[in-house]
């Protein structure tokens, strides 16, 4: 097991029993008559963890508070089906996904569904400016994936490129999960957002490299 394996299941560890609630909540929102996907349950939780930790260190961890962890998470998952619907994936970490299982209609109403549960539980903590930043990033995940799909495949090689698209697709729900943070512990957003987006961009990074590496494993040219 890799190092960085070991420390994120020693976090998980120290907040299992947060993290157990919060699949709970993930669990009951897919057995509303919405179909769940196998690799969703099977997340890393980075970004919910990043939540949770910044709002333990200052006492600010509850089931109120939780509830943005959840938002958080289930944004992340309604971007998932709905970038396997438009990449026309077939699996995701092994697993089936939903427009592979049961078509792209039921899976595009999935992705929409989630993504509805994941402001009402943004909307849970009856802050507006919380509502504003679940705004600001889902409006930029959105501009990340049609830059993506509209530009040639020679400008995605470009570097002002590469980095403008990870900044908006993934770098996005790390920036929420900082600033809403912040937000709530009373600390400075635009400070705490900007640490959540360099985490993102290293994180898609470091992603971005282990799947380059592991396709010339493979024999596989990208």
């Amino acid at each position: 097991m890799k190092k960085s394996e070991n420390f994120l299941n020693e976090i998980k560890e120290k907040y299992k029993n947060y993290l157990k609630l919060l699949e709970i909540k993930i669990k009951q929102v897919f057995e509303e008559k919405v179909l769940i996907p196998d690799f969703i349950t099977r997340g890393k939780r980075l970004r919910a963890l990043s939540f949770m930790i910044i709002l333990k260190n200052y006492n600010f961890l509850n089931e109120m508070t939780l509830n943005i962890a959840i938002s958080i998470e289930l944004l992340h998952a309604s971007s998932l089906i709905h970038d396997d619907i438009i990449d026309n994936e077939e699996f995701r970490r092994e697993y089936p996904t939903l427009n592979k299982f049961y078509g792209n209609s039921v899976a595009v109403l999935s992705g929409d569904y989630v993504f509805i549960k994941s402001l009402e539980f943004a909307n849970k903590f009856q802050n507006f400016q919380i509502i504003d930043e679940f705004i600001k990033t889902s409006k930029n995940m959105v501009k990340g994936e049609l830059k993506e799909e509209l530009i040639s495949t020679e400008e995605k090689l470009k570097e002002e490129t590469y980095f403008e698209i990870i900044s908006n697709k993934t770098a996005s729900l790390f920036e929420y999960a900082f600033s809403s943070s912040a937000i709530i512990i009373n600390e400075n957003v635009t400070h705490f957002r900007e640490l959540g987006k360099l985490l993102g961009i290293a994180y898609q990074i470091i992603d971005d490299c282990e799947d380059f590496f592991d396709d010339i494993k493979k024999g596989k040219i990208t």
